[in-house]
């Protein structure tokens, strides 16, 4: 009990250590003998969160999406934690309804059943009719919640400091417990649900339930009863092979193009959030979707043909862009993805299992200490999850090979010409600044390494001949690169008005710049070579 000296809930410690105890973890809290051998530690760990309930069983739910954070073994475990929150009163639940809508209840709903059609641990869902008849989702976030997880975020942020000693090495506690803290407050807002319910509606290929948000609040959704049954429920009836391949088909269409069109998705697509309608595919529980800029699509379309390449520098390449910290230059990072990528090398593409492969991706980035934008991780996750949901209900179903026909067929739309004209004048504008500064970095670097023979005039020949070198090198770089730009321009506008002769005049006028910034590149060039 000397870790926890001071703590303000006491009842809620004793738990914790009684249940780590049981579990085979009462080392970490001076006990030397525990009730149970951690024969599976995995396991163990799942099971502690199960028991504490609460803000834990959220945790491990946020845990089991972040293979880079802890080993796929532990995301697998943590994926079976259930929300099997206890019902809260019908009478307390009316009395929290009718103190967070600005209306008379009479006047909204004819009716609300009294028993819940799910219970989870934020809140509870109810089927309710409007005044109008028509038949809606009632989300009532559960009374006092806020100041049992206030109490568990205490208690696990005490915990990460505590803990630091012993888990430094495998993994940084106090950042997670961080993010989740974060997420989970979030959370608990609807209001987060409600904009997230609102995006998805605009911008996904999947049906997204109407949300009537003139009833909502911060502790209320009301949302259209979708008619239709879970995936969970409904693919037991699935019989037919051409059923389950056509599912499975339009299942992973909508997905794409939510991820490489829209840039909207939803993080966890597991079979309870899909929802099967009469002519459409349905999602639900927009607490955490994935969003994602023209920018970064681009560049994770270059990913997955470096996975389908098997390409390694390509893969390396496209993870930099896309923000990851780290060494990914280290030749023993490359050396250790080649290595793991052997034994696809003379494999079909039906024979690779992607989300197999991104956990060997995901494991060697963990050891090489490389940290990987959350978005990405969500991507990552949430595709390994419809991986999973297709090949259950149709086995020859493999990801790799969709995504590449569905990259080929939609690669105008992922990475258009415009997107790439803004790529390159970042690249302009990086290489400008580099090269500008280059021959000042180099003159500071000669002073350094002659600071005893200033007066030498060899030094200052030659410190004056460089200059000039790199005052040429600037002149023919830029004229280059305003060749390059003026050129992407002339096609990016060639069918704006106004036009002469079918052809723009703005393109006209850029084609004349190029041709203009090309001859000054050529003249430099000659001039430097005859210098």
């Amino acid at each position: 009990m000397n870790l926890f000296r001071g703590f303000k809930n006491i009842k809620r410690v004793e738990k914790f250590i009684e249940v780590c105890t049981k579990q085979g973890f009462g080392m970490f809290f001076d006990k030397i003998s525990s009730d149970k051998h951690i024969s599976s530690p995995e396991k163990h760990l799942k099971n502690v969160f199960e028991e504490m309930g609460g803000a834990f069983v959220k945790l491990g739910q946020l845990l089991s999406l972040r293979p880079d954070l802890i080993p796929q073994k532990y995301c697998t475990e943590l994926e079976k934690l259930q929300e099997n929150g206890e019902p809260i009163n019908y009478d307390l639940l009316l009395a929290h309804v009718k103190k967070n809508i600005p209306y008379e209840l009479n006047k909204i709903f004819k009716k609300i059943d009294h028993f819940p059609l799910a219970v989870g641990t934020i809140a509870q869902v109810h089927v309710a009719e409007l005044i109008n008849g028509k038949k809606v989702v009632l989300k009532v976030k559960k009374p006092f919640i806020e100041k049992e997880f206030e109490e568990d975020f205490e208690l696990l942020k005490y915990l990460s400091i505590k803990l630091k000693n012993h888990l430094s090495e495998y993994v940084d506690l106090e950042m997670i417990v961080k993010e989740f803290e974060m997420y989970t407050r979030d959370e608990l807002d609807f209001t987060t649900e409600l904009k997230h319910l609102k995006l998805m509606k605009e911008k996904s290929q999947f049906y997204i339930p109407k949300v009537y948000d003139q009833l909502c609040t911060d502790s209320i959704l009301v949302m259209e009863l979708l008619d239709g049954e879970s995936l969970t429920k409904k693919r037991r009836s699935l019989r037919s092979t051409t059923q389950k391949k056509n599912l499975v088909e339009k299942l992973t269409d909508k997905m794409m193009k939510d991820v490489f069109i829209s840039g909207y998705f939803h993080a966890d697509p597991h079979p309870g959030n899909i929802f099967l309608m009469d002519k459409n595919i349905a999602l639900v529980d927009f607490g955490i979707i994935g969003i994602l800029d023209d920018k970064t699509k681009a560049i994770l379309t270059l990913f997955l043909y470096g996975v389908v390449d098997k390409n390694v520098d390509l893969m390396c390449t496209a993870l930099t862009k896309l923000g990851v910290e780290g060494d990914l230059s280290s030749e023993d990072f490359k050396n250790e993805l080649r290595e793991n990528f052997k034994k696809y090398y003379d494999v079909g593409l039906d024979q690779i299992h992607f989300g197999t492969l991104l956990n060997r991706i995901f494991t060697i980035i963990r050891k090489f200490g490389i940290k990987i934008p959350r978005k990405i991780v969500l991507l990552g996750k949430s595709i390994m999850t419809l991986e999973s949901v297709c090949q259950e209900i149709y086995p020859q179903f493999n990801f790799v090979k969709v995504a590449k026909l569905f990259l080929k067929k939609n690669i105008s739309k992922i990475a258009s010409v415009k997107l790439f004209a803004e790529q390159f004048k970042d690249e302009v504008l990086e290489y400008g600044q580099m090269f500008m500064s280059l021959p000042q970095d180099l003159k500071k670097l000669i002073l350094l390494q002659t600071e005893e023979l200033r007066s030498s005039k060899t030094v200052e020949e030659t410190m004056k001949r460089m200059e000039v070198d790199f005052v040429y090198m600037q002149e023919e770089m830029f004229s280059f690169l305003f060749f390059i730009v003026f050129l992407i321009l002339t096609v990016v506008v060639w069918g704006i008005n106004p036009l002469i002769f079918n052809i723009s005049i703005w393109s006209f006028g850029f084609a004349c710049m190029s041709l203009f910034s090309f001859l000054i590149f050529l003249f430099v060039a000659m001039k430097n070579l005859f210098k």
